[in-house]
């Protein structure tokens, strides 16, 4: 083709390299593999990618590329910051699983298993799940009490009345705390739970400053929350989940403090390992 390489082909108005061609690979704004290439190049940066270096580095016109972005950025696979794509929770949440016998998960859990020992309560590494309403709990390690809390890898808890919930949500992006919250059907679960929207994004604004999330009775009646969020990346502006502890009542009461700083010191050690694991080879 005049003007343009010849280990380059045109399809569909697309630039498909000879890679693509010889793995029988061109195809539409939907193909698999330039889907599995945008991702992997924004795994590599830890800034963030803007459309441009995307477009230069894939050899698609923006216009196209952007069409290819917008569904992965619709299901959580992309998030859109001011610095460029990154990747979204869903991209980590399938990462985590893939990884379930990978040398950060090994060093993972006795990080949880360590602070629950230190903490004498269930502690656990939660993520936003699939519908990204909800948080799901990927890794627990349980307390030594006789009377904990108990939860299981899998089960899910709604982001708007739970400290693992909200420290989550109170580092993605404004647009989409916005619109969690314009959608969900807020309903109280205990007499304690926070539903109006206004006060939501002002304890999201405290969560931010003091960098722990603390509810009390507002899921569960008996129990106090505490969770602090998880980053994968050098700058912390994008919780990828939360190390969060569940603690009765009378127990909370009277050590808050002593909580409240091992999980975030819990949280603070995992996000070390994870911006270790995740950063550019």
């Amino acid at each position: 083709m005049q003007g343009r390489s010849s280990s380059v082909v045109e399809d569909n108005g697309f630039l498909a390299t000879g890679r693509e061609r010889a793995t029988g690979a061109i195809g539409g704004p939907r193909s698999p593999i330039r889907t599995l290439r945008i991702l992997e190049i924004i795994a590599k940066s830890t800034e963030g990618v803007g459309l441009a270096q995307l477009s230069q580095s894939l050899v698609i016109p923006k216009t196209s590329l952007f069409n290819m972005l917008r569904p992965l950025v619709a299901e959580g696979y992309l998030l859109q910051l001011e610095s460029g794509y990154v990747l979204g929770p869903s991209s980590l949440r399938l990462s985590f699983r893939a990884s379930r016998h990978s040398a950060f998960l090994r060093s993972m859990r006795p990080a949880l298993e360590l602070y629950a020992s230190r903490l004498g309560e269930t502690t656990a590494f939660v993520m936003l799940d699939e519908t990204q309403a909800h948080t799901e709990y990927m890794e627990v390690a349980e307390g030594s009490r006789a009377i904990r809390y108990v939860v299981r890898a899998g089960e899910t808890r709604p982001l708007y009345c739970t400290s693992a919930g909200l420290a989550v949500m109170a580092w993605q992006p404004a647009h989409q705390v916005t619109q969690y919250l314009e959608t969900t059907d807020l309903q109280k679960v205990t007499p304690q739970t926070v539903i109006d929207r206004a006060a939501i994004m002002e304890k999201l604004e405290i969560i931010r400053r003091e960098g722990v999330c603390v509810t009390k009775g507002e899921y569960s009646e008996d129990v106090c929350g505490i969770a602090a969020p998880v980053f994968c990346r050098p700058r912390p502006d994008l919780a990828v989940g939360a190390v969060t502890t569940g603690i009765p009542m009378h127990r909370a009461t009277v050590s808050q403090d002593f909580y409240t700083n091992l999980v975030k010191k819990a949280a603070a050690d995992i996000s070390a390992e994870l911006v270790r694991s995740y950063a550019p080879s």
